[in-house]
């Protein structure tokens, strides 16, 4: 079988072929060093676009996931409805009719038209941030490191942030404002990591589907460059993206998850001590709704089931118990000294 070249060695049209070349030895190209990393414009793009088209359910899943929270909708959005669901607000005349003031239950299905409008609103406003952020993010990550990595709002925060912190519209122990006021003091904090990041002093986070790109043959910032421009067009698609409803979100969500699972083939299944803590945090989360009991379910078998290897070890380095090892060394010698005494009385 011939075997397949790589994506930058593939032979290409001569007007791509100059294009690479005039690009490649322009300003551009020697700023994103395209020689030196063996990578072209077109290669670039090409990278840059596989990025985004991977990573691109993130405009619509995001703002779905924290749309659920309630956001800034409140109960005072909520409009006051006639007793007759049939009949509109200002039709709700007559000795039998009256309005009811909305309550705390206008937020739940039935979901009261005004609050709902609010919602639709929120689920814009939450794709516009996504994208700018995004796109911030996929500049510098370009033009400062140069690197083929797209940024963009993380899976797992936001579902902490929306299902756990505030709850479902509103259900949980805290207030959205309360979580976005924690949410920015956690932000000056990490204000601290972006300046340690361009100081080369901490790890940079990235989304997991920059490696389609990278594998498309991205090796410089121009990949992620190139992801920026496609999140700002994205931003006049905002319409479109704010209406696709939240049950098509789910085959994006199973596709993570099925990218979540290929860590479990890492797994040493065959160390019970390893395999049954694991196994008891995959069941957990799904079990009890919370990433959080199923990371503290695990922790907690692991601790268990390690608890006498650390005993263990901890009577040895204080000299109440013999390591294992040196036993199993003594009764091999002991083993082998009485061998060489049966050879002897044997010879004699």
């Amino acid at each position: 079988m011939e075997q397949e070249l790589p994506s930058s060695t593939r032979p290409k049209p001569k007007l791509l072929n100059r294009l690479n070349t005039y690009v490649g030895s322009s300003r551009v190209g020697k700023r994103f060093k395209l020689a030196e990393r063996n990578s072209t414009f077109t290669t670039e793009l090409r990278a840059g676009t596989a990025t985004f088209l991977t990573m691109a359910y993130i405009l619509a899943v995001n703002a779905s996931i924290l749309s659920d929270s309630g956001g800034t909708c409140s109960v005072s959005d909520c409009v006051p409805l006639c007793s007759n669901p049939t009949l509109l607000p200002s039709q709700c005349t007559g000795p039998d009719l009256r309005l009811i003031q909305p309550d705390i239950t206008c937020k739940f299905d039935p979901v009261n038209p005004g609050y709902a409008a609010c919602l639709e609103g929120l689920r814009k406003d939450l794709i516009v941030a996504t994208v700018a952020s995004s796109l911030i993010g996929c500049v510098i990550m370009g033009l400062m490191a140069n690197l083929p990595l797209a940024l963009a709002p993380g899976m797992g925060t936001n579902a902490y942030f929306a299902y756990t912190a505030v709850g479902f519209h509103g259900s949980g122990s805290i207030s959205y404002q309360t979580a976005l006021a924690a949410y920015f003091a956690f932000m000056s904090d990490a204000s601290a990591i972006v300046i340690g990041s361009l100081l080369g002093t901490s790890p940079v986070t990235v989304f997991i589907e920059s490696s389609t790109g990278i594998r498309e043959g991205g090796r410089t910032g121009l990949t992620a460059i190139t992801v920026a421009v496609y999140f700002f067009f994205a931003m006049f698609f905002t319409p479109l993206l704010a209406s696709i409803p939240a049950w098509a979100v789910g085959p994006p969500l199973i596709l993570v998850g099925v990218m979540m699972m290929k860590a479990v083939t890492e797994i040493d299944w065959g160390d019970m001590r390893e395999a049954i803590p694991a196994f008891v945090t995959m069941i957990l989360m799904p079990l009890t709704y919370s990433v959080a009991y199923g990371l503290i379910g695990g922790i907690g078998t692991y601790v268990v089931l390690h608890l006498w290897d650390w005993g263990e070890d901890g009577m040895v380095k204080f000299g109440f118990l013999k390591r294992k090892v040196e036993e199993e060394e003594e009764e091999v010698n002991d083993t082998n000294g009485l061998v060489k005494v049966n050879d002897t009385h044997t010879s004699v």
